[in-house]
């Protein structure tokens, strides 16, 4: 079951409408200086700061998030897995799959709630998923043509 803040219940059982935002976390050792360094990103065209649990973190803005499958909530030991598909190679993607061991990083996905008239978060963003990076293979485009990328996730029970 999902639970809502009372800012967002009260926000979402007004009936004015919402947009919903996605928000990736990652945490990756970089492969040259060894330490954990951490890289977020999330479907707004602006960086942008948001406050999780307390800490402040930074968001580049990836627009070009094309979709992230439906988040489906259960409890037990089942391996769930969740895909990230983007439009486009951002420099951002392309310097987690490059430079840091992808490999089992820890991995985010909160979901934020914004005012569609005013543009405003409505509550801080809740956290809805929770696992590990899987796969992010380094696309290959044709001549001319565009370099979608995905990112494939697998939950913690992994």
């Amino acid at each position: 079951m999902r639970s809502y803040s009372p800012a967002e219940l009260t926000y979402l059982q007004s009936r004015e409408g919402y947009v919903a935002k996605a928000l990736l976390w990652f945490e990756a050792r970089n492969r040259s200086t060894d330490a954990v360094e951490t890289m977020g990103l999330w479907t707004g065209d602006d960086d942008s700061i948001f406050s999780i649990g307390g800490d402040l973190r930074t968001y580049l803005g990836a627009g070009n998030i094309v979709g992230v499958d439906p988040i489906i909530m259960s409890t037990g030991l089942v391996v769930r897995s969740q895909r990230i598909r983007l439009a486009s190679f951002p420099d951002a993607i392309q310097q987690l799959i490059l430079e840091y061991d992808r490999g089992i990083a820890p991995a985010e996905l909160h979901r934020a709630f914004f005012s569609p008239e005013t543009g405003a978060l409505i509550a801080e963003p809740k956290r809805v998923w929770k696992g590990f990076v899987d796969r992010a293979p380094i696309p290959t485009a044709a001549i001319d043509g565009e370099s979608p990328a995905e990112i494939a996730l697998v939950s913690a029970a992994r």
